[in-house]
């Protein structure tokens, strides 16, 4: 999940993967081709 806070929304790249687990909040810049994930998804 993607959360503005204090005025400030997360940047995230293309082609960037985010967990539906995943909390990014506020001000986060995640770069092209980015993986954010968890240590059990299997990769």
């Amino acid at each position: 999940m993607l959360y503005r806070f204090e005025g400030h929304t997360p940047s995230i790249g293309k082609g960037t993967y985010v967990s539906e687990l995943a909390q990014v909040i506020g001000n986060v810049v995640i770069g092209d081709g980015a993986v954010i994930g968890y240590r059990n998804q299997g990769w």
